[in-house]
């Protein structure tokens, strides 16, 4: 369904100050490659019938919604009734993603205000990191890979920092 390890990856980092404001920012990315969304078949095939389901069944053909973009759906459907969790082109998408790894914005304290301190500088700074993604994989995280029925691990915490350097 095609190529599952991405064709490029790497990443890119900025840095900005205007007067005593800065921001700095770190992104990576990975292009070129499918993923398949190996627990969304799970779920929505209902396999062991004690998962609560995903909406996507709302979209599963019935006599009355017969232009459904998933199968029939089959409550723990584990003797295959429909085509929900055998592997399909519909589980796999383009997993192309850019993360936004790193962001943070800060202010320095004008030297006068430091000084009153006996200091060389003072930085106050608030980061993000692991904020999120642009990407159109259907993965809880483009970064799990999809491989096979689970789709690999936890995503990567979401972390919040406030930051003093004092400089002495």
């Amino acid at each position: 369904m095609g190529r599952s390890i991405p064709r490029l990856t790497g990443g890119f980092s900025t840095y900005a100050k205007w007067k005593n404001i800065f921001v700095s920012a770190r992104f990576d990315f990975a292009l070129g490659y499918t993923a398949y969304d190996g627990a969304r078949t799970w779920f929505q095939s209902m396999a062991q019938g004690t998962f609560n389901t995903t909406t996507d069944v709302l979209d599963t053909y019935t006599p009355e919604n017969t232009n459904a973009k998933f199968p029939t759906y089959y409550w723990a459907d584990q003797l295959y009734k429909n085509n929900t969790f055998r592997e399909s082109s519909m589980f796999y998408h383009k997993g192309d993603y850019l993360a936004f790894r790193d962001v943070t914005i800060g202010y320095s304290l004008p030297e006068r205000w430091a000084s009153k301190i006996k200091s060389q500088g003072v930085d106050v700074s608030f980061t993000g990191q692991n904020l999120g993604y642009l990407s159109k994989s259907t993965l809880y995280s483009p970064e799990s890979g999809g491989v096979g029925i689970g789709g690999g691990g936890y995503p990567l915490p979401k972390t919040y920092v406030i930051s003093l350097k004092i400089i002495f």
